[in-house]
């Protein structure tokens, strides 16, 4: 059982995600204002955040989050898994593969395509939560474990 915290601007869409985590075991916590969730992330200290890429209003503020996330030395080791449905929504080939990500572009540590197969997603958060899950290319300026 883990702790994981869902950001996502649609409510409908994190309550979805929400059933198929807490079925499975974990314990949720929602959060639709990409402005507030630094500071509830920093006081919840879950074991994995999952992010939307767009919020509502704020265009890719997820992107911004993320790095923001990362920066932080007391947050920058909290896995982070990005869903995105703007491959849908605009119809652009915007694809990111376990190459594409980057600490500069964007620093997460997995990226998934929305809708995402309830299978999918976790197989996804189970291995982002196994010992060394995070991706290599993930730098954390807080030393030691």
């Amino acid at each position: 059982m883990a702790k994981i915290f869902v950001a996502d601007g649609d409510g409908a869409t994190a309550g979805q995600i929400g059933v198929m985590l807490q079925e499975a075991g974990h314990v949720v916590r929602f959060c639709r204002e990409v402005e507030e969730v630094a500071s509830l992330v920093r006081a919840d200290m879950p074991d994995l955040v999952i992010l939307e890429m767009r919020f509502p209003g704020k265009g890719l503020a997820g992107i911004a989050l993320a790095r923001a996330l990362t920066a932080d030395p007391h947050l920058c080791r909290v896995p982070l898994l990005m869903l995105s449905d703007f491959n849908r929504e605009s119809g652009l080939p915007f694809v990111l593969g376990e190459n594409d990500i980057s600490e500069d572009f964007l620093p997460v540590d997995a990226f998934l395509d929305k809708p995402v197969p309830a299978d999918r997603l976790l197989a996804t958060i189970n291995s982002l939560l196994a010992p060394g899950g995070s991706h290599p290319c993930r730098h954390c300026p807080r030393s030691g474990p």
